[in-house]
């Protein structure tokens, strides 16, 4: 297996995992699972391409940006605040996995082969 589709299996793995980790977390992980795509792709001519992670990229660095401490607090009138972030950090993560998915980086096999590994390697 691919170093790196073993690490992006793992990142993905940890984030349908724990749903419940904090924004902050999971928001790093989008980060870091965005790096790797990044870095498959650093040389690639498709413009097409280069602009969509562009635009993900920027995304990406606005929720980093918008990220307040407070979302992760259990807080009533943070509630709202946090949902919003919540649906802007789902859109982010559709255009990653739909990337992922339409380049094929990850397969069945690739996922099995970490859980099979118990996570391990």
């Amino acid at each position: 297996m691919k170093g790196s589709s073993y690490i992006l299996s793992a990142a993905f793995i940890h984030l349908i995992r724990n749903p419940d980790y904090s924004i902050y977390a999971r928001l790093n992980l989008l980060c870091y699972i965005f790096d790797w795509i990044k870095a498959r792709f650093y040389f690639e001519q498709n413009e097409e391409l280069k602009k969509e992670l562009k635009e993900i990229e920027d995304e990406l660095e606005e929720l980093r940006d918008a990220y307040e401490p407070l979302l992760d607090d259990d807080v009533e009138f943070s509630a709202l605040k946090r949902a919003e972030f919540e649906k802007a950090m789902d859109r982010v993560r559709f255009r990653i996995v739909n990337i992922v998915e339409n380049f094929e980086l990850l397969d069945a096999g690739m996922i099995s082969e970490f859980y099979i590994g118990g996570g391990k390697r």
